[in-house]
C-alpha cells in the first residue's frame, strides 16, 4: 500500500523513484517548495464528492446549489490554507531543535 502512494507521489512529481537495487525515492523539489495540499491532493481517495451530491439531491434543485456552494467554498478554503503549509515547515515543526515553540 505505501509503495503505491509512493509511486502516485513520484508520478506526479512530489518525489523521484530511482530503480534498481540502491533505489528507493527522494524529493523532487526542496521542502519549502513542496506544499501539504501538493503531498494530500495527490494521495486523497477519489471519492466524486460531486456525484454523491447529485445522487443526494437530484430532486432538491435549491438544496443541490446550496450544498454544491457550500461545498466549492470550503473546499476552496481549505486548499488555500494548505497550500501556505510547506514541507519544509511541517520539518521545522518537528525538529528537536524547535521543540515545537514556533
Amino acid at each position: 500500500y505505501l509503495l503505491k502512494i509512493l509511486q502516485t507521489l513520484s508520478r506526479h512529481g512530489v518525489l523521484k523513484s530511482t530503480r534498481g537495487r540502491s533505489g528507493g525515492f527522494i524529493l523532487a523539489r526542496h521542502p519549502r517548495h513542496i506544499s501539504l495540499h501538493d503531498i494530500l491532493s495527490t494521495i486523497e481517495s477519489s471519492t466524486n464528492i460531486s456525484a454523491l451530491l447529485d445522487q443526494i439531491t437530484h430532486d432538491h434543485p435549491k438544496l443541490k446549489n446550496y450544498i454544491c456552494r457550500l461545498h466549492e467554498q470550503s473546499a476552496a478554503f481549505i486548499r488555500n490554507n494548505l497550500e501556505r503549509i510547506s514541507l519544509q515547515d511541517l520539518l521545522e515543526l518537528a525538529s528537536p531543535t524547535t521543540n515545537g515553540s514556533n
